[in-house]
């Protein structure tokens, strides 16, 4: 039975955190950050806030608030598309959290800092691994984000990749990650304009990308670093498992995606487009271009990268749109 559909109280929803959450070889996390998946030791192994009441009622305080929540089913093999569309009920969602052990499922709580606890538990991580890496990372920082991942036992995750850094800590369960380092021979430059024009299952993996896989066994108290763009997929051991996701888009990265998005379609057109960096010219052109059909105040983290892909798909309103610029 779901339990009453009431926001969580202060006292439900405080967080203790360790004094220390990440615990580190800095020289490791300063020569690999973004360059190669690595794995580490953190603090928040079997954290109260993998209790499947606490996070029921974490659940609900984010549908309240208008927060999303995406669910689907775990039944899926590794090379299986990562998300999939199709509208699912607030009480499928809780249900198939409450019953996490048998529902054969996986949800995914987008945004969990709207909660102030997590709030904290974000600039936290953070914080320390600025410190840990020795960057200005909050500099470069342009959308932050913490997640938490929910999976029904020997579930899998399928391959895909990201545009966001991110960084996994293991909470309760077992997961086994593959996680593949970013370069040519893992993710084509077709695959990458696919994607930033709009498909987040544009990579596919191979037998010959498995050969590159790094292969971790995660536990309670182990995390993973999955650089930018690179790609990973998860197996769930016999236990459900929860992993706490906190990940940022980068300013250093963000520049390449509106060029990606033009050479999406030059390439569609038959050309063969110049890569990000090629030429400062091109750049500029291609990037104005996105501008100009773009969204001027992005209300969300999807209008900033894709409105302007969004409206290039529907050709009318963009021509109307340029005509309003340009006036």
């Amino acid at each position: 039975m779901l339990l009453s559909n009431q926001q969580l109280t202060p006292e439900q929803l405080q967080l203790t955190l360790p004094d220390q959450i990440i615990e580190a070889d800095t020289l490791s996390f300063a020569d690999k950050f973004n360059g190669s998946p690595f794995m580490f030791s953190h603090n928040l192994g079997n954290h109260s806030l993998s209790e499947i009441t606490h996070l029921v009622e974490l659940a609900k305080t984010l549908m309240s608030q208008g927060g999303r929540i995406h669910c689907q089913s775990s039944e899926a093999r590794f090379n299986q598309k990562a998300f999939s569309g199709g509208n699912v009920t607030q009480d499928t969602i809780l249900n198939c959290l409450t019953h996490i052990e048998e529902s054969a499922s996986w949800l995914l709580l987008y945004s969990v800092q709207s909660v102030p606890e997590y709030r904290v538990l974000l600039e936290t991580v953070v914080a320390e691994l600025e410190e840990i890496i020795g960057l200005p990372l909050r500099q470069d920082i342009s959308w932050q984000d913490v997640y938490i991942f929910v999976a029904s036992p020997h579930a899998v995750t399928p391959y895909h990749f990201d545009h966001e850094s991110t960084f996994l800590f293991q909470i309760y369960g077992q997961r086994e990650a593959h996680l593949f380092p970013f370069d040519p021979s893992t993710v084509s430059t077709e695959e990458l304009e696919k994607y930033y024009f709009g498909d987040p299952n544009a990579g596919k993996h191979t037998n010959e990308k498995q050969h590159k896989a790094h292969i971790y066994t995660l536990s309670p108290g182990k995390g993973v670093h999955i650089p930018v763009r690179s790609p990973h997929y998860f197996k769930n051991g016999n236990s459900y498992s929860v992993v706490l996701g906190v990940h940022f888009d980068l300013h250093s990265y963000d520049w390449q995606v509106p060029i990606h998005q033009v050479n999406f379609i030059l390439r569609k057109l038959g050309l063969q487009p110049k890569q990000p960096g090629q030429s400062a010219l091109s750049d500029q052109l291609k990037t104005w271009l996105m501008r100009l059909i773009s969204k001027r105040c992005p209300k969300n983290k999807y209008e900033f990268y894709y409105s302007g892909v969004d409206r290039i798909k529907n050709p009318i309103k963009s021509v109307v749109n340029i005509f309003k610029r340009l006036k």
